[in-house]
C-alpha cells in the first residue's frame, strides 16, 4: 500500500477575479503535489474557493447579481485560471458546495453541544477591503492600519 500524502492550499477568495498571488501559492503546491507522486506517494492535492464575507456581498451588489451568482462567476475563472496552469488538484472544493456547509454544520453543531464554543457580543474597528478587525489601540482617527480605508466601529453577537 502506498504512503498517502495530503496537500492543501488557502482557499482563495472570490471577492474579484484571481490574481498571482493565488495562483503562485497553487502553482509550488502543484510542483508538491507532482513531486511526491512522482516518488510513488497516493496524493491527494486540495484547493478551492471561499465563498462567504461581508466584501463578496458588497461586490456582488455593485455588480447587480445575487451573492452566490457572483460567486460562481468568480470560482469559475479561478479554476480556468488553475486549469490553465495544468495544476494537478485531485478537489477543488468551494464553501458554498452542500456537502462542505453540512459538514461545517455538523462539526458546529458537536463543538456547541460539547461547550467549546459559545455566543458572546465583539466590538471593535472593522475595515471591510482588509476584513479585518482591530482594537481601539491599533486604530487612530478611524482609520484602517493596514490599507488606510475608513475603519467602522462594529459591535456584533458571534460565537
Amino acid at each position: 500500500m502506498k504512503e498517502k500524502f495530503y496537500l492543501t492550499t488557502a482557499i482563495a477568495y472570490t471577492s474579484r477575479k484571481p490574481h498571482i498571488g493565488n495562483t503562485y501559492e497553487v502553482v509550488f503546491a502543484d510542483a508538491i503535489a507532482r513531486y511526491q507522486r512522482l516518488i510513488g506517494k497516493d496524493v491527494f492535492f486540495l484547493t478551492g474557493t471561499d465563498e462567504h464575507g461581508i466584501k463578496i456581498q458588497e461586490c456582488a451588489e455593485k455588480a447587480g447579481i445575487h451573492p452566490k451568482e457572483y460567486v460562481d462567476k468568480v470560482a469559475g475563472e479561478v479554476r480556468e485560471v488553475w486549469d490553465l496552469m495544468n495544476t494537478t488538484y485531485d478537489k477543488f472544493i468551494r464553501t458554498t458546495d452542500e456537502y462542505h456547509e453540512k459538514s461545517v454544520a455538523a462539526i458546529f453543531n458537536q463543538l456547541y453541544a460539547q461547550g467549546d464554543i459559545y455566543k458572546s457580543e465583539y466590538e471593535g474597528w472593522y475595515c471591510t477591503p482588509c476584513e479585518t478587525f482591530f482594537t481601539d489601540s491599533q486604530i487612530h482617527n478611524g482609520v484602517c492600519p493596514e490599507c488606510g480605508a475608513e475603519a467602522k466601529k462594529a459591535k456584533e453577537e458571534t460565537y
